[in-house]
């Protein structure tokens, strides 16, 4: 049996201090200066960004997942609310 996507209309969660949401491609320098660091990617299902191109792709990919009819996951930013 399949779903429909149960994040495609997910609004943004927040606390005072911290915001959950949809991953943007203005997200893509932030997700470089962490994603390009080998110690990070060690542990994750993918390998460090080589480029911001990478990063970008991979946010691509994820934006594409937020609209899917069966999505392969789900991402989610979170940001500082005072520094985003």
């Amino acid at each position: 049996m399949q779903f429909a996507n149960p994040y495609r209309d997910l609004p943004d969660l927040e606390t005072p201090r911290l915001r959950l949401r949809r991953l943007t491609l203005g997200d893509a320098e932030d997700m470089f200066e962490y994603a390009s660091n080998p110690a990070v990617a060690r542990y994750t299902a993918w390998d460090a960004h080589t480029s911001i191109e990478d990063s970008r792709e991979f946010i691509s990919i994820i934006m594409a997942d937020y609209v899917a009819e069966q999505p392969a996951g789900w991402c989610w930013g979170i940001e500082l609310k005072e520094s985003r």
